[in-house]
């Protein structure tokens, strides 16, 4: 279970946010799942903040990858004026859905 977001990465309620989405094109033969989490840094390189979505691993979300297609995503960060960069990690392939 993930810790109450306000105390995870300083979310409020009424915080501006982020929504970063896209689509995962997948390449193999069979369907697949992955999971998928952000991370967002300051011009130092330094981590500012995260995906906040609820998950199986806080943070990360599920991503189910049909054979030879493609699936749409979307995670969520808290806005700061100091995010310069932000990079969408997937994590290990899995045959079923991730625990």
């Amino acid at each position: 279970m993930c810790p109450p977001t306000a105390a995870w990465y300083g979310v409020n309620p009424g915080d501006l946010g982020i929504a970063v989405t896209g689509h995962l094109k997948s390449e193999y033969d069979r369907d697949y799942w992955t999971s998928l989490f952000a991370r967002a840094y300051n011009s130092k390189g330094e981590v500012v903040g995260g995906s906040l979505d609820p998950g199986h691993i806080c943070g990360a979300i599920p991503i189910h990858l049909k054979s030879n297609g493609t699936s749409y995503f979307e995670v969520h960060l808290k806005y700061r004026e100091d995010i310069r960069l932000i990079k969408i990690f997937s994590g290990c392939v899995y045959k079923i859905p991730p625990p």
